[in-house]
């Protein structure tokens, strides 16, 4: 009788990734998917309007402090377990493999899903202010034109679709290439910011107001435009008093930004050092990209004012001759009245509007790598070409993925906020891993660099019982927020309109999804005579 084939535990016994990302790259990476510019951004704009009375520098504190245990959680896990992944890695193995793929497939979705918003970003917000900076300044009308049609849902789709074929490109040659443009960009971008500090800190008020006449009085012929949408906006420039319950549950707009330090995790098996470079990488980006955040809008406040960012962000774009909403690069550009510094300040914000798609795009390709090796999906998914050391396929894949995104971002619906509540639920499982994880994986754990305690409880399980009460705290925000598109705690007398539990529905299938994934997987592998259980017994393969 013939012998039968020995049957691997993983689908190999190598993903085929090389560790290519330093400390400086992963803490770029980081503070890039947190997105200082884009964060500034949406603070000054929607924070200020839709939440009156809030405090967006305290709520930006608030939330940033809050972030730092989550933070350290992952940082923890991917010093203990190296693996590329992310939480599916970690919470399979604690909690057991349903609930790794319920949170790690939960990720993996709204990333795909959410792909399409920054690709969208970088017409809608980038292009389009930078063309129309240039064609004030230098009084090309044509430049003007092409900036606001960058704006334009066909504008934007054009413009994301191209940015996303150039990262599925540059993800294909290897990480290794990818990070040296990104420190290069990355670079571009905060010197958009440090100039914009500056231009601020060096004005007032006065000088804003005369700066944004000037600069509208070229896009519109009239010379009195802010006064024209000060008076439209009534009360909504009067100095408002200060409201607790509306900076925390504005706070969703700074968690948008800020709740995603995290993202080198699902690259841990291609960090360097990753037992050092982790923990240095996640907690410092945050506490970086949080600073940077609080001085600008600390400045946009004194300077452009709240009355005056509300009265902007509520009025109708056409009224300023542009066709979206400006953000701080055009309010400040316009302050500075210098074509080169302007044109600087616009040039370095294109850098930022995208920097959560390579996070949106790497995370699911990893994870479903993370899934092939385990069983959980096809071997071609988990494929990578051996000389580039990148899996070409899935990452095709997901760029195809990412470009139908981009198309339902722009001209279906996708409520900006709606996704992240989900986000969120991620990271409340892999908290309650993080409290388990000595108990449940104590050899694992001894051997770590993270075996640390504070007499006899370990570190890293306080660390997860504070972020399962913070992200349960943030959780309960998005459901009270009006405009999170999941506010279902929302009453009439609160400011909503009509309340729909659609978006909430939704976040509870992709959730549930996950569970469907693995029984599926588990089934389709029994009939080939392989236990997929018997993967999460161990932690996989570099």
């Amino acid at each position: 009788m013939s012998a039968q084939p020995k049957l691997r535990t993983f689908q190999r016994d190598a993903t085929g990734l090389v560790r290519e990302a330093s400390t400086l790259d992963a803490f770029v990476y980081n503070v890039n998917f947190i997105n200082i510019g884009i964060g500034a951004a949406f603070i000054a704009l929607f924070y200020a309007l839709d939440y009156p009375g809030a405090s967006l520098p305290l709520g930006i504190v608030l939330v940033t402090l809050a972030t730092i245990p989550t933070a350290l959680v992952y940082a923890m896990f991917a010093a203990a377990m190296p693996r590329s992944g992310g939480d599916y890695v970690y919470v399979s193995r604690v909690l057991g493999p349903a609930w790794g793929m319920i949170g790690s497939w939960n990720w993996t979705l709204w990333n795909v899903l959410y792909a399409g918003t920054p690709a969208a970003y970088f017409g809608e917000y980038g292009l389009s202010q930078f063309f129309r900076v240039l064609g004030v300044y230098l009084h090309a009308g044509g430049l003007v034109r092409l900036g606001n049609w960058f704006s334009t849902p066909l504008g934007a789709f054009l413009a994301g679709s191209f940015l996303i074929i150039v990262f599925v490109g540059l993800f294909i040659r290897g990480l290794k290439t990818y990070m040296r443009v990104q420190n290069v960009l990355f670079a571009l971008a905060l010197m958009s910011v440090l100039v914009s500090i500056v231009v601020l800190a060096s004005s007032d008020h006065a000088a804003f107001v005369a700066g944004f006449n000037r600069y509208a009085a070229a896009l519109t012929g009239r010379q009195d435009v802010y006064q024209a949408i000060v008076r439209a906006a009534g009360p909504l420039v009067r100095p408002q008093p200060f409201s607790l319950r509306q900076t925390l549950v504005g706070m969703t707009w700074v968690y948008l930004v800020m709740g995603f330090n995290i993202a080198s995790a699902y690259i841990g098996g291609e960090v360097k050092s990753a037992r050092r470079s982790q923990l240095i990488a996640m907690p410092l980006g945050g506490l970086f990209a949080g600073a940077f955040m609080l001085v600008l809008v600390v400045l946009l406040l004194d300077v452009v004012g709240g009355g005056t960012l509300r009265a902007i962000a509520a009025a109708n774009p056409a009224t300023l001759g542009m066709a979206s909403s400006p953000v701080y690069p055009e309010l400040v550009g316009a302050l500075s009245s210098n074509a080169l510094v302007a044109g600087l300040i616009a040039f370095g914000f294109i850098f930022w509007t995208y920097t959560w798609l390579p996070g949106n795009m790497m995370i699911p390709s990893r994870n479903l790598l993370a899934y092939s090796i385990d069983h959980m999906m096809p071997a071609k998914l988990g494929e990578v070409h051996p000389r580039l050391h990148a899996p070409v396929f899935n990452m095709a894949l997901i760029g195809a993925l990412s470009i139908a995104s981009t198309a339902l971002f722009l001209f279906g619906h996708l409520p900006i906020l709606s996704g992240i509540f989900g986000f969120v639920l991620s990271f409340f499982i892999t908290s309650v891993a993080a409290v388990l994880f000595p108990l449940r994986m104590p050899e694992v754990f001894e051997a770590s660099p993270v075996n640390w305690r504070v007499g006899r409880v370990p570190v890293i399980s306080i660390l997860g019982a504070l972020s399962i009460v913070l992200t349960g705290f943030i959780e309960y925000f998005y459901l009270s927020a009006p405009d999170s598109g999941v506010g279902i705690l929302v009453t009439p007398d609160k400011g909503a309109g009509v309340v729909t539990w659609d978006m909430f529905y939704v976040n509870v299938a992709v959730l549930v999804s996950g569970v469907v994934i693995y029984l599926v997987a588990k089934w389709v592998q029994r009939g080939r005579g392989i236990d997929v259980d018997l993967a999460f017994r161990e932690i996989p393969p570099e």
